[in-house]
């Protein structure tokens, strides 16, 4: 099976020039773009202040330990946009940040 072809901008944002990257794409492109995961990228986007909306699935379990997906990044505060609750316990929530 042959590997999907990418668009030019698919992959990865690298590098100093994210913001402005970002900001292309949202002019160019109608809709969400979404970062999935919590890495060094959507790490990145937060503290530019480049984050329309967090969407945070909470699962019904509890881990001693794990990694701190948005560690050294805010304060920000976020205002409630909606939760939505699943059958398998799931909760899906959808925050904005608040202008300061």
């Amino acid at each position: 099976m042959a590997a999907p072809r990418r668009g030019p901008d698919d992959g990865l944002l690298r590098g100093a020039h994210q913001q402005q990257a970002v900001a292309e794409l949202k002019e160019k492109h109608a809709g969400n773009l979404i970062v999935s995961g919590g890495g060094e990228l959507a790490h990145t986007l937060a503290q530019q202040g480049l984050v329309d909306e967090f969407w945070f699935w909470v699962n019904p379990q509890l881990w001693p330990a794990g990694p701190r997906i948005l560690d050294g990044v805010g304060p920000i505060r976020l205002q409630l946009v909606a939760a939505t609750p699943c059958r398998s316990g799931v909760v899906w929530l959808r925050y904005r940040p608040v202008a300061a």
